[in-house]
């Protein structure tokens, strides 16, 4: 269960380093954006990328 969690955190954060060189990209290119519409095309860039979640598995309850 906890390495479950750890691989998905691992594997979201090298997803995130490997969309680095678009988001400096963008900063660059479109300069006047405000940083909150920056980071809300960041978030919906990472949410497109990342894979979808696997709805088979186990139930994880708090």
């Amino acid at each position: 269960m906890v390495t479950f969690l750890v691989d998905q955190y691992n594997a979201d954060a090298r997803l995130w380093r490997k969309l680095e060189p678009k988001r400096r990209a963008r900063r660059k290119l479109c300069p006047l954006l405000s940083k909150k519409l920056l980071k809300k095309l960041d978030l919906e860039e990472f949410a497109k990328a990342r894979p979808p979640q696997d709805c088979v598995g186990e139930w994880i309850t708090p």
